[in-house]
């Protein structure tokens, strides 16, 4: 019997970041479209569905042929996680009579490079172990914060999570510490020429 295993593809319509980024015209088509393009080409996806809090990216997931979960608002915020998206989809999917899920694939819309080979690939080691499967890159940037380390069987952050706030606004930016030592570095320099 042929798993069943959903393609979820998160996609809020708020963005501090990049105002409205997942609707957004990427090489002539909105970003969305690229997650569910990839999804709609890849065999082992059986279903696909798009949970959001934006009525044009609803529009958008319903123009391209796939499921819709409406997300309440309450889960849809900048620090809301991921994972109470997930469980919220999977509970409505469950409660208008789709099958349990023999497994997930969470498909963000900010990877538009990923191909539906890709993700048939991804789906095939999960259903080797039922092990998760955690897609990573060559890091370019080496910022502390945004790099793992591998515990074992599961990757641990470097940095530990900020609790004050959320996201990449707590993270450490590049500019505001090259700032910071530019203005330390005047402000040394008129120390030392004030002394002299």
């Amino acid at each position: 019997m042929r798993p069943e295993i959903l393609a979820l593809i998160p996609a809020r319509g708020g963005s501090k970041g990049v105002p409205h980024k997942n609707r957004r015209l990427v090489a002539g088509k909105p970003l969305i479209r690229y997650s569910i393009d990839s999804a709609q080409t890849a065999g082992r996806i059986t279903r696909i569905a798009v949970t959001t809090d934006d009525p044009e990216i609803a529009a958008i997931a319903r123009d391209a042929g796939v499921m819709v979960v409406d997300r309440p608002a309450e889960i849809a915020a900048d620090q809301s996680p991921v994972i109470d998206a997930v469980r919220h989809a999977l509970g409505t999917l469950r409660e208008r009579g789709l099958p349990e899920f023999d497994g997930v694939a969470l498909l963000q819309p900010t990877s538009p490079l990923r191909t539906g080979e890709d993700i048939d690939r991804a789906v095939d080691l999960y259903l080797h172990d039922r092990n998760p499967v955690c897609s990573v890159y060559r890091c370019e940037d080496n910022h502390p914060a945004r790099m793992y380390s591998i515990d074992g069987q599961r990757l641990k952050p470097l940095m530990p999570e900020p609790t004050a706030c959320g996201g990449r606004t707590c993270r450490p930016s590049t500019t505001a510490t090259a700032r910071s030592m530019s203005s330390a570095s005047a402000r040394s320099s008129r120390a030392k020429s004030s002394h002299r």
